[in-house]
């Protein structure tokens, strides 16, 4: 072995029981049965991935609040007569799409996220 490879140097951490355990299942899915040999590919080679959902978890908010808003504007308008039944439609028709679409994307993002989380683990 070539000097530039010797570990000289010792880092000690401490884990409580469940950290053990993940450790332990992490090593055993990845096929490692050393667990310094484990530890050290998960330092230089793994990747902890954390999305951040409140953007998108704020956008469905609006939009479930623009449908209220959309249902008062047809309330009154109906009343009045001021405003086509089919305008109403297509805005309730729009305001569905949008939000199918949203959904699709915080659908996607939590895909991800989960297999992002995944590879982390291994």
């Amino acid at each position: 072995m070539q000097d530039e490879n010797k570990r000289t140097i010792e880092i000690k951490i401490r884990v409580n029981e469940k950290e053990r355990d993940f450790i332990a299942e992490g090593m055993k899915s990845a096929g490692y049965v050393s667990r310094e040999r484990f530890i050290r590919k998960m330092i230089f080679d793994g990747a902890i991935f954390r999305m951040d959902m409140s953007e998108v978890c704020e956008l469905l908010r609006l939009i479930a609040n623009s449908t209220g808003n959309i249902n008062q504007i047809a309330k009154v308008a109906n009343q009045h007569r001021s405003i086509y039944e089919s305008d109403v439609i297509a805005l309730r028709q729009t305001q569905a799409e949008i939000k199918g679409d949203v959904d699709s994307i915080a659908n996607v993002y939590n895909k991800i996220n989960m297999k992002l989380n995944k590879i982390s683990r291994v």
